[in-house]
């Protein structure tokens, strides 16, 4: 994952994260999901994948691993038009992965 400069004026942003089909606006959090889904090509369980987002968290982060799914469904608005989703298979012990859509 590139998070680089801006491609207008060349300054050095944090909010940009880059993947192969376009460039995003993400939140802190919503960078490190993809981060972890990118690093992850085959999916990784959803509680690893909430233990990987809170693990500087004294608390340990939410209960539930509710939030999980709601990052995912604010994050694939964005992506949405460029084709890629973060998609869950499984239910409660969902596999999440990151991936090129087909509809």
């Amino acid at each position: 994952m590139k998070i680089k400069k801006c491609p207008c004026c060349g300054q050095v942003v944090t909010d940009y994260i880059w993947l192969a089909n376009g460039l995003f606006t993400l939140g802190a959090m919503q960078r490190r999901l993809v981060d972890v889904l990118r690093k992850a090509p085959d999916g990784i369980p959803v509680g690893r994948v909430k233990e990987l987002l809170y693990s500087n968290d004294p608390n340990g982060g939410p209960e539930t691993n509710n939030i999980i799914a709601v990052m995912a469904a604010q994050i694939n608005r964005k992506m949405a038009k460029h084709g890629l989703r973060i998609r869950s298979r499984g239910g409660r012990f969902a596999i999440y992965s990151l991936e090129e859509r087909c509809d």
